[in-house]
């Protein structure tokens, strides 16, 4: 008999391992592109580049960093996992536009402060399609899927 309880005992064991592993991962990765629309009161360069980041809510994965150049307003990225986020927007002036030293700090001050990981008022639900656009709208702080 001592060898049916370590049938059983190895028996559950599996049973708890497959348990485990199913309800464990899950979060797909995704691809997700789309557009920022910035406010037109934003005093921005040809070469300023923006961030975006995904903080996740759940306290799950992050969705990583994408970047752009804020007078195109697009972005794509591959490395995007499903669930629910803050998104966080930044700006930085290119350093060789001649004006950057002056409006470095009234975008740090004005727009960077506001859609800072504290303070952002976006936030986006990321689901599990392959692919994925949204519409990032500043001057409405919402996050749109297209």
């Amino acid at each position: 008999m001592p060898s049916d309880r370590l049938s059983r005992s190895f028996l559950a064991c599996l049973l708890l391992g497959a348990l485990c592993l199913a309800g464990c991962g899950g979060d797909t990765k995704v691809t997700v592109q789309g557009k920022v629309i910035f406010p037109t009161t934003l005093r921005v360069a040809d070469n300023d580049i923006f961030e975006i980041r995904f903080l996740s809510t759940e306290g799950k994965n992050t969705g990583g960093a994408l970047t752009g150049k804020v007078k195109e307003g697009t972005f794509n990225s591959k490395n995007v996992y499903s669930g629910k986020y803050k998104v966080v927007v930044r700006v930085t002036p290119y350093t060789g536009e001649k004006d950057s030293a002056t409006r470095g700090p009234a975008i740090e001050e004005g727009f960077n402060k506001k859609y800072n990981e504290k303070a952002t008022p976006l936030t986006a639900e990321i689901g599990t399609e392959a692919t994925q656009s949204i519409t990032i709208d500043l001057t409405k702080n919402t996050v749109t899927k297209n």
